[in-house]
């Protein structure tokens, strides 16, 4: 009986942790994509391609068109 009752809250901390850690991953990402917005907004850049390798640095190329010329810089962010 204590065994089940043990199982029982094991599982359920599992479950609210994974419920925290998918809360947590979805925060993250908002705020990459707000950081990115206001980014490129005050930038003024007309295009920008960011990707975020899995567990690495994040890395964002920005492009911007001057007259059919493209110029184009790498951030890497830790």
């Amino acid at each position: 009986m204590e065994e089940e009752i043990i199982l029982r809250k094991e599982l359920r901390d599992a479950r609210d942790q994974q419920r925290k850690s998918r809360k947590a991953e979805r925060t993250v990402k908002k705020q990459r994509e707000q950081l990115l917005k206001e980014t490129r907004a005050a930038a003024g850049f007309s295009e920008v391609v960011c990707v975020f390798p899995e567990g690495g640095l994040e890395s964002i190329t920005w492009a911007k068109m001057f007259g059919g010329v493209e110029d184009k810089s790498v951030c890497v962010c830790g």
